[in-house]
């Protein structure tokens, strides 16, 4: 390709080279296409070359590396009101966990109905946005996994499209749900 960019085109669930192309774009690289299985509706990147080991933790999803929580928390609210009245049912006095949870815009939300909210974020530089609202978000999977807490309700709103092996962190993720999840991967 003469953009530089590897692409990626068969499903990495289920290996189908059958996909289409969804509209809209990767906020931080436009020329990676947003693709869905057309075999098991998996959506996912056409290519994950863009990141790096320290990409999610250190703003490399932001221009310049600069984070405005307070202007992100506004670009998200409709999003993040949408994904809170979509669950609110399901969520109502439960526990819930947020994988990828942004700049925490849902779990404001859903704080309103659950019984116990928590988050899971990468990017480092959210931590002090998270303690100011009294959000209890924890820096990556691996501190949850080692509190041995269980979850109600695990929610990863555009979060699996970008993980290079969505099938082990969703066995992980359903590990952390109350009954372990079941077994059928």
């Amino acid at each position: 390709m003469s953009d530089g960019i590897k692409r990626v085109m068969n499903c990495y669930l289920c290996h189908s080279d059958k996909y289409s192309v969804r509209p809209g774009n990767v906020r931080d690289d436009k020329k990676i296409d947003v693709l869905e299985c057309d075999n098991c509706g998996l959506v996912y990147l056409s290519s994950l070359s863009h990141i790096n080991p320290n990409h999610y933790e250190n703003s490399g999803m932001h221009d310049g590396g600069v984070l405005d929580t307070n202007k992100w928390l506004k670009e998200t609210q409709n999003d993040d009101e949408r994904r809170y009245q979509f669950v609110k049912e399901k969520i109502t006095n439960k526990t819930v966990l947020d994988f990828g949870c942004g700049v925490g815009g849902f779990l404001d939300k859903a704080k309103q109905s659950a019984k116990e909210v928590a988050g899971v974020e990468l990017e480092k530089a959210l931590q002090p946005s998270f303690k100011k609202r009294k959000l209890n978000v924890f820096e990556n999977l691996s501190v949850v996994q080692n509190n041995s807490k269980q979850y109600d309700v695990i929610t990863a709103f555009h979060v699996v499209e970008h993980l290079q092996n969505p099938k082990d962190m969703i066995k992980q993720l359903s590990e952390l749900l109350v009954g372990g999840g079941g077994d059928d991967y």
